[in-house]
C-alpha cells in the first residue's frame, strides 16, 4: 500500500510540475494577487512528492475535505482526480481489509488456544479417571490380572463415576471385559483393560471397531491352537 502511494505521488507530482512549467507566469501572478486561488493550492498541495504524499495521507485519514484536495487537480486534468480518488480509496479499503484480517487472525488464535486448553483439561480428567480405576481394580492385591466377575462388581459399585469421567458407559466397559477374555479363562489383564477403555468412546462406531479387533484376536488365537 505504501509503495502504491509513493508511485502515485511521484506520478501526480510530475503532471503537476509540467502544468506549473507551462503556466508559470499565470501561476506566479495569481499567487501574488490572490493566494487562496486553486493555482496557489496546487503548488501548496502537489508542488513536491512529499506534499502530494501528505495530501494523499490527509485524504485517507480524513484530515482534509476531498473537495478541497481535488479542486486544484481538476484544473490540471480530470485524469489526476480519478487517479487520486482511486489510490486513496484503494488505501482505505486495503487498510480496512488488513485490519479485519488481523482481528480475524487474533480471534482464530484465541479460539485455538481455548480449544487446546480445553483438550488438556479433558485429557487430564481422563488420565485421573484411569488412575483411579487402576487403583479400584487392583484393590489390595498386586498389579496384574483380575477376575471378570470381580471387575464387573467393582465397576458397578464404585467405578461408574470414573467411567463417566472417561466418557465410557458401564455397558461398554462390561462388554470390553468379556471381549478381552479371548482365552475364556475368566481373567483379564488390568492394564490391557484400561488401555482398551482409553481408546473407546461412547459412540457405536468405536465400540464396533473394538469388537472387530478383539474378535480378530480370538480368531488368531484359535488358528495358533
Amino acid at each position: 500500500s505504501l509503495t502504491i502511494l509513493c508511485l502515485a505521488a511521484i506520478g501526480i507530482t510530475q503532471f503537476v510540475e509540467q502544468h506549473i512549467i507551462s503556466h508559470r507566469d499565470v501561476l506566479a501572478d495569481n499567487c501574488d494577487t490572490s493566494p487562496g486561488v486553486p493555482n496557489c493550492e496546487l503548488l501548496e498541495l502537489y508542488g513536491s512528492p512529499w506534499a502530494t504524499m501528505f495530501s494523499l495521507s490527509m485524504a485517507i485519514s480524513g484530515g482534509a475535505e476531498w473537495r478541497q484536495l481535488l479542486r486544484p487537480l481538476d484544473m490540471v486534468s480530470p485524469v489526476l482526480v480519478f487517479v487520486f480518488v482511486a489510490v486513496a480509496a484503494f488505501s482505505i479499503f486495503g487498510s480496512a481489509n488488513l485490519l479485519s484480517a488481523i482481528i480475524v487472525d487474533c480471534v482464530i488464535r484465541d479460539s485455538q488456544t481455548g480449544d487446546r486448553l480445553a483438550m488438556r483439561e479433558v485429557l487430564a480428567e481422563k488420565a485421573s479417571a484411569i488412575q483411579e480405576l487402576r487403583t479400584l481394580l487392583r484393590g489390595e492385591g498386586k498389579p496384574g490380572n483380575i477376575r471378570i466377575t470381580t471387575a464387573q462388581n467393582r465397576l458397578k459399585k464404585s467405578g461408574q463415576p470414573h467411567l463417566k469421567g472417561m466418557g465410557v458407559q458401564l455397558e461398554t466397559a462390561v462388554g470390553l471385559l468379556k471381549m478381552l477374555d479371548t482365552e475364556r479363562s475368566g481373567k483379564i489383564s488390568i492394564e490391557e483393560f484400561l488401555c482398551g477403555l482409553s481408546q473407546l468412546q461412547v459412540d457405536n462406531v468405536s465400540v464396533q471397531m473394538a469388537t472387530t479387533m478383539y474378535e480378530s484376536k480370538k480368531i488368531l488365537l484359535r488358528i495358533h491352537e
